[in-house]
């Protein structure tokens, strides 16, 4: 599919056969008003503008709050994605690795109001903390200390209320939502989604890969690869892959700036 620099799709350009919901960046286009979800708001690349105000407003005064990458698509790549927050004590050889974690169990759009929902949520979470501490503990180098840190926010009117609260401007936080209509589990920026999984079969460690991808891990190969598909890295597809190693935390470390205290790691 080709696409003008703003996204929009170019006439006489597109495989026709093709239907993925993924369109623009990879963003899911929703069919009936053709927008692109982008995690925190929507964006119509025929206007090249988005639905909703920027979230940085204030950093941003000279430009307006609805433009997309600073009005220079060809150059900017208007993305979010501050979800893990690292503070290192060089001193004392001490890192610790926050995953604050925002979800509701209200009634509304993207909660967690069904045991199904809780369950599956409880079990990722859980999940992905034991296996990636139990990875980051054989750092030998450091004391790594491996955090997700569940937050349950009530009163509100859908998960996207909790994306345009202040908390995600500046300290990696993340939201989890789930959504019985979509096919497989995912990441979209430092929104973790959750499906039904009545009548599905996940493969091993579904949490640890999900989580994996929050704290900046991409897919070892193309995501329709044989490659892919038949990785049994935490991050690949294969239905008996391996929970995370040694080497996925060391993947992780390198990617630190051991002269920074704090700093925020943007996900993949």
């Amino acid at each position: 599919m080709d696409y003008d620099a703003w996204g929009y799709e170019l006439e006489s350009r597109t495989f026709q056969l093709y239907e993925g919901e993924y369109k623009f960046t990879s963003k899911e286009r929703d069919e009936e008003s053709g927008y692109d979800y982008f995690g925190a708001r929507y964006y119509d690349s025929r206007l090249g503008r988005w639905g909703q105000v920027e979230p940085l407003l204030d950093k941003y005064v000279s430009f307006s709050s609805y433009c997309y990458a600073l009005n220079s698509p060809m150059v900017l790549k208007d993305v979010d994605g501050r979800d893990a927050k690292v503070t290192i004590n060089n001193e004392t050889k001490e890192i610790n690795i926050d995953v604050k974690i925002y979800f509701t169990m209200d009634d509304v759009p993207g909660g967690f109001n069904t045991e199904e929902s809780k369950n599956l949520l409880t079990s990722y979470l859980q999940e992905a903390q034991n296996q990636w501490q139990v990875a980051f503990s054989q750092i030998e180098d450091y004391k790594v200390s491996f955090n997700i840190i569940p937050e349950i926010e009530e009163k509100i009117s859908d998960v996207n209320t909790i994306l345009s609260e202040s908390n995600f401007e500046n300290n990696g936080d993340n939201v989890a939502s789930f959504y019985s209509d979509r096919k497989a589990p995912g990441v979209l920026f430092n929104q973790l989604i959750i499906v039904s999984m009545k009548g599905k079969t996940a493969p091993r460690y579904t949490g640890s890969h999900e989580i994996g991808h929050l704290i900046g891990f991409s897919h070892p190969y193309e995501d329709d690869s044989w490659e892919q598909k038949n990785s049994k890295n935490v991050m690949g597809y294969h239905y008996d892959r391996d929970k995370p190693t040694k080497y996925d935390a060391m993947r992780f470390l390198n990617k630190l700036d051991k002269s920074k205290n704090t700093q925020v790691v943007k996900g993949a």
